[in-house]
């Protein structure tokens, strides 16, 4: 006959049990935290530049579309009934990147205008290259000042946006190939 007094039924993990499930997971979630740092880091990167292209593309479009503001419009001597007639001394609009701010501006007859579109560029970024380009209006080359290429970089990563006088505008994730642009 046996006696069940003394037999006791343990229904559980042992300690060292818990302690590997939980080095495993502290692992994991600190793998996948890594990671998703370097994500977001590569994102900020890749959104900086774009903004970069995009209002490069919108000082290119503005010029090329001959785009007038009010303050590039003068009024000429002559006056008829219908009052003074005005004639536009728009040459271009100028993209520039100085002191952390891109700004674009209408260039009006070699008079300083007010930026139409000022924007930050975000901290803890580095941009080189091109310091400003000129896009003039109706398809002309443009004038690229300070090389062809805008590097941007941050965290170890880096995007890059070519300018070439013909205006193409062009935006790689990869190093680019030093080709002559068209």
């Amino acid at each position: 006959m046996t006696d069940n007094r003394y037999t006791i039924k343990c229904f559980g993990y042992s300690l060292i049990e818990l302690l590997v499930v939980i080095s495993i997971i502290i692992i994991l979630s600190g793998i996948g935290i890594a990671n998703y740092i370097d994500v977001n880091r590569t994102q900020e990167v890749a959104q900086q530049s774009k903004k970069i292209f995009d209002n490069l593309r919108y000082a290119q479009s503005l010029a090329n579309n001959n785009q007038k503001v009010d303050e590039c419009l003068v009024p000429y001597p002559t006056t008829t009934p219908s009052g003074p007639i005005t004639y536009p001394l728009l040459n271009g609009y100028k993209y520039t990147i100085a002191s952390g701010v891109q700004t674009i501006k209408p260039v009006c007859s070699n008079l300083d205008k007010t930026a139409i579109k000022t924007e930050n560029i975000y901290p803890n970024m580095t941009v080189t290259g091109i310091s400003q380009v000129f896009f003039k209006v109706l398809w002309q080359p443009s004038v690229i000042t300070g090389g062809s290429i805008i590097t941007v970089t941050a965290y170890g990563k880096s995007r890059y946006i070519t300018v070439c006088p013909s205006g193409e505008i062009t935006y790689s994730e990869l190093s680019p190939i030093p080709t002559p642009c068209p």
